[in-house]
């Protein structure tokens, strides 16, 4: 579950930029060996 909460600041206008990616078990361990390289 993703929840945005804007509740703090009703007045004032946002970007917000975001990417989600939903992956199989056996390819979520290979982007894991991936992001420690970085």
């Amino acid at each position: 579950i993703i929840v945005f909460d804007n509740s703090y600041s009703w007045l004032f206008e946002k970007e917000i930029y975001y990417k989600i990616r939903i992956v199989s078990p056996n390819e979520n361990q290979s982007l894991e060996s991936v992001d420690l390289q970085e």
